[in-house]
């Protein structure tokens, strides 16, 4: 264990913190009630809200979102309700049903959290590329303040998931390091 924390290096530490103090500064009464905040209350942003929640809790079917269309419901994927994610919880829930009540929260901490791994993502993104430790700890951090995905959190829950794209790149050229 102590040998690993040697292996740390400088910037990747720096990266950890400065990741930490972005989501602290501006999420950090989110992070403390996950569950007592949503991101918007209109439009999109509560439809998505209350597809995943009403979906964890009511849905009896995995692929079929019964809360709207009634009698026939509406495919899972139309309603944007996070399926891998709501079938997570349904799962949980059958063996802690009051978990349901914190849906809300749990997207909540999954998208927050999404934001500090993506610093990570990135900075060994960048570091598969070659770049130097510092360039890459500074580029990571840039490249996170330019990612659209930041700004999906106000309403469009799927597409704020900023750490998708760099992590497909980063899996991919893992990959073909790998294979030639």
């Amino acid at each position: 264990m102590i040998q690993n924390i040697k292996n740390i290096s400088l910037p990747f530490l720096l990266l950890n913190c400065l990741a930490g103090g972005f989501l602290l500064f501006f999420y950090g009464a989110i992070l403390a009630n996950p569950n007592g905040y949503m991101f918007s209350q209109t439009g999109d942003g509560l439809k998505n809200y209350f597809t995943y929640a009403y979906h964890i809790k009511h849905s009896n079917s995995v692929t079929n979102f019964e809360g709207m269309n009634y009698p026939y419901g509406e495919s899972f994927l139309y309603t944007d309700c996070h399926p891998i994610l709501t079938y997570l919880v349904q799962k949980i829930a059958m063996v802690f049903p009051t978990i349901s009540d914190y849906s809300i929260g749990i997207l909540n901490f999954i998208i927050l959290t999404g934001f500090f791994f993506t610093f990570w993502v990135l900075y060994f993104l960048l570091k598969e590329l070659k770049l130097k430790q510092w360039f890459a700890l500074l580029f990571s951090i840039t490249i996170f303040l330019m990612i659209p995905q930041v700004d999906g959190i106000a309403g469009h829950y799927a597409l704020s998931y900023a750490l998708a794209f760099p992590l497909s790149w980063l899996l991919l050229l893992k990959h073909q390091s790998q294979t030639f």
